[in-house]
């Protein structure tokens, strides 16, 4: 990669690799072998919205004009009246289906609210410890996955 530097201001610099091995290791969360494209965007868009927050872009930090995203905080009067067992490990609201699931840390219930509402809809035991919830677009399903390897 350095010998394509060469013709550049960078191949003179000698800190340049160490800078970015040291920007790789930042971007990968995960300690893979590689960057997923998800890692590159995610720390792209956080380094932004600390970048305008350090210059006060608009008077303020406002993380709406950052991601271009409706971002104000508000508190809505709809309560949960069930009992966690555990920290709640994901939260995903699923628009397809206007659905609210969530499963807590290490448990095997997933709960399902309506997701206007938050009225309690169904829960649902697993057999295993749930590790991630997806929904499956082409099937029109939501898909768990379990700490036993099952789907």
């Amino acid at each position: 990669m350095v010998e394509v530097l060469n013709d550049t201001c960078l191949s003179g610099r000698e800190e340049f690799i160490t800078e970015l091995v040291d920007l790789f290791y930042r971007i990968n969360k995960e300690n893979d072998d590689t960057i997923a494209f998800e890692d590159l965007t995610t720390y792209l868009i956080d380094h932004e919205i600390a970048f305008d927050a350090e210059l006060g872009t608009n008077g303020g930090f406002n993380a709406s004009n950052s991601i271009g995203l409706n971002m104000d905080y508000y508190e809505s009067d709809i309560k949960d009246p069930t009992v966690h067992n555990n920290y709640i490990e994901k939260i995903h609201y699923f628009q397809q289906i206007d659905r609210v699931i969530l499963y807590e840390q290490n448990m095997k219930q997933i709960r399902i609210y309506h997701g206007s509402t938050m009225k309690k809809e169904i829960f649902i035991t697993c057999p295993g410890v749930i590790l991630a919830i997806e929904y499956v677009s082409d099937k029109n399903a939501i898909c768990v996955s379990l700490s036993d390897r099952t789907f």
